[in-house]
């Protein structure tokens, strides 16, 4: 069992195109990888990456890889 955030826009948010070009911005290689990089600097590893184009670029991280390589065949359902 796993669990995991997902990012959003409020319909009722004032500022919903501001905060969509943000998402994008987020969701960019450079930028994930840039977070990524800082927080190793803290820390053993960083927020794996949700771009699964990136998982190759950890195959040597053995805390982390064995995560985002399953991601490309992940499914998502409701557990009761």
């Amino acid at each position: 069992m796993a669990s995991y955030w997902a990012e959003g826009v409020s319909v009722k948010s004032p500022h919903q195109k501001e905060a969509l070009l943000f998402m994008k911005f987020l969701a960019q290689k450079e930028t994930e990888t840039r977070l990524y990089s800082d927080a190793t600097k803290e820390r053993a590893f960083g927020e794996p990456y949700a771009r699964v184009d990136l998982a190759s670029t950890l195959r040597d991280n053995k805390n982390i890889y064995p995560f985002v390589y399953q991601a490309q065949n992940a499914s998502s359902s409701l557990f009761v």
